[in-house]
């Protein structure tokens, strides 16, 4: 009898403990998040919710849509320190997802997979004078990011082409594109972002350390788009007709 009731004891304190490590509260990884915050002027963070194992937070960076960043994990990778997480990403005119480790201040992203609606970046460069169309495909198979940089990434991008508008101080233009690729890499410690039109190079985005990013515009891009040269680009074929560089971070 004795030893019934200590089993059934020992089976209870499991239950009980069990159920409270299963229901640990998402908000135990409010530190690790802070932490990445902060390294990240312009984002904020906002409702944590659901467990270590199966939670969501609410996150907007800068004017961008508020973002659902949802996730689940398993239990050996936490047990030795390590943060596997499957994650997904909901916005309005954004969905994704992708695979997420931390060790220590390493970060690595791999089978990145998102759908962008030009209304989500509208957000942005509306600002600028630039509106776009349809959707941008982006998928990456690894991005690995230490010391608060990306150190290593491989991406690619696709647009099926469409209308795009740009408005100047003179006028506002409206244009018919076609399908642009895009190869994302790091070069010299900088964000690349090379786009072609079939094989042909038109755009080259660069993103530096300290957070200035600079776009440099071919003269093939103006003969695509049948838009008016402008008169104080590059005169050589072979420079950027338009060079344009920014804080942004």
């Amino acid at each position: 009898m004795v030893a019934r009731t200590g089993i059934l004891l020992l089976v209870g304190t499991l239950t009980f403990l069990t159920s409270i490590f299963i229901n640990l509260p998402a908000s135990l990884f409010s530190g690790q998040i802070d932490g990445v915050a902060q390294n990240l002027k312009g984002l904020q963070i906002g409702k944590i919710s659901g467990t270590i194992w199966e939670g969501s937070l609410e996150t907007q960076y800068q004017e961008f849509p508020v973002t659902t960043v949802s996730w689940n994990t398993a239990l050996l990778p936490l047990i030795l320190g390590k943060f596997n997480l499957e994650l997904s990403l909901h916005a309005s005119g954004l969905k994704g997802k992708s695979d997420l480790s931390i060790s220590g201040d390493a970060v690595k992203l791999t089978n990145l997979d998102l759908e962008i609606n030009s209304s989500f970046i509208n957000t942005t460069t509306r600002p600028y004078g630039l509106t776009l169309s349809e959707s941008f495909s982006v998928t990456a198979p690894e991005i690995y990011v230490s010391n608060n940089w990306l150190n290593k990434m491989n991406g690619r991008l696709l647009w099926p082409g469409g209308v795009i508008e740009i408005e100047t101080p003179l006028e506002r233009l409206r244009t018919q594109l076609p399908m642009l690729q895009g190869i994302a890499k790091m070069e010299n410690k900088e964000v690349k972002l090379y786009m072609y039109s079939k094989s042909e190079e038109i755009i080259i985005l660069s993103l530096n350390q300290l957070g200035w990013a600079k776009a440099e515009i071919n003269h093939l891009f103006f003969e695509i788009a049948k838009i008016p040269f402008p008169s104080s680009g590059a005169v050589n074929q072979k420079d950027p007709a338009i060079t344009m560089e920014e804080k942004i971070l």
